[in-house]
């Protein structure tokens, strides 16, 4: 959601990476950092679809990684808000932001140990080569 809303801002985003001093400098990596954990949340969400639908052993290593990125995705949207915070006090802060990084970690540190763990998804997607 963070991802669609930062491209509806897309004059907000070129006046970053356009800007050559000032505050707008500052939020650069971390607001690149944030488009590319998006971009890879959605890929690596669409191929675990694809691997849970066609019952892939490969999504027990790919869910975990997934998952990772998720909560990674967040701490990176927990780090561009606070950058944005320093550089330009005077803007508003989205609260959101804070509580879906919250809940991405959390997501994590249950579904890593599921797939990991669980003989229902290990029955659900064998090894053919096993």
């Amino acid at each position: 959601m963070n991802l669609l809303q930062a491209l509806n801002e897309t004059d907000g985003l070129v006046a970053i990476f356009r800007a050559t001093s000032g505050p707008l400098v500052a939020i650069k990596v971390p607001t690149a950092l944030s488009l590319v954990a998006g971009g890879l949340v959605i890929a690596s969400g669409s191929y675990c679809l694809y691997l849970i639908f066609a019952k892939k052993h490969a999504i027990i290593n790919f869910a975990t990684a997934h998952y990772l990125i998720l909560a990674s995705a967040g701490l990176i949207d927990i780090w561009t808000v606070a950058t944005l915070q320093q550089a330009m006090p005077n803007t508003p802060s989205d609260p959101t932001v804070f509580s879906n990084a919250f809940r991405g970690i959390v997501i994590a540190c249950i579904w890593i140990p599921y797939f990991r763990v669980s003989k229902r998804v290990r029955n659900t997607f064998k090894n053919p080569t096993a």
